[in-house]
């Protein structure tokens, strides 16, 4: 599609009836190219970047197409009064040299209104893992200790527990409300490196007096 972006397995996430984990938005599209790619880059999304590379490729003579790399699978879906669980998948990077297939569960459980993400990649060797979580502007990230950073926004407060040995930091980001309007924000990035074989990568979202 012409105004694809690079979201595949990306998601946004609202508690309480505040936006927490957001999707950054579009900004521009001719204006400022080098800006229309950084909006629908992977980084910019609420997903994983393998080895640098984008999900789907830049096609360098156009802003408006993306090069067909990422075919989405839908494997599982279930939806009743206790669950909501979905696994699904992409074929973004398939094309490395070592190919990756990135597979990412979604389960929110609606008795303690926990959500919870769980990823895991077949390959063969060594990769490089980036995980990116945008945040709505005005949401407040407060790092309270290894593997576990506490979101607030309007009252509502999240804990997000992420794996120990991940490297994390908060850094500045950007969001667009709107065409031609961006505003700064937060965004969370986890990385690690190394085989990710027989491994699972979760990340849990657990409601704080809520």
């Amino acid at each position: 599609g012409g105004h694809a972006h690079n979201d595949a397995l990306s998601f946004e996430l609202n508690a309480g009836g505040k936006d927490f984990i957001v999707d950054p938005g579009t900004f521009v599209y001719t204006a400022y190219p080098e800006w229309r790619n950084y909006f629908r880059s992977t980084r910019m999304h609420n997903t994983v970047v393998i080895d640098g590379e984008e999900q789907n490729r830049f096609l360098p003579e156009t802003l408006f197409a993306l090069r067909n790399d990422a075919i989405c699978k839908v494997n599982k879906w279930e939806s009743n009064e206790r669950v909501d669980f979905l696994n699904a998948e992409h074929s973004g990077h398939r094309r490395l040299v070592d190919p990756v297939i990135h597979k990412r569960n979604f389960y929110f459980d609606k008795i303690t209104n926990t959500f919870e993400i769980k990823d895991t990649f077949e390959c063969s060797g060594t990769h490089s893992f980036e995980w990116n979580f945008h945040c709505d502007p005005a949401v407040q990230v407060i790092e309270r200790s290894i593997g576990i950073i506490e979101l607030q926004s309007g009252g509502i407060r999240l804990s997000m527990e992420f794996p120990e040995e991940f490297i994390s930091g908060v850094y500045d980001s950007e969001y667009s409300p709107s065409y031609g309007v961006k505003v700064p924000t937060k965004a969370i990035r986890y990385m690690w490196q190394g085989n990710p074989a027989g491994r699972e990568f979760k990340f849990t979202f657990r409601p704080i007096d809520l």
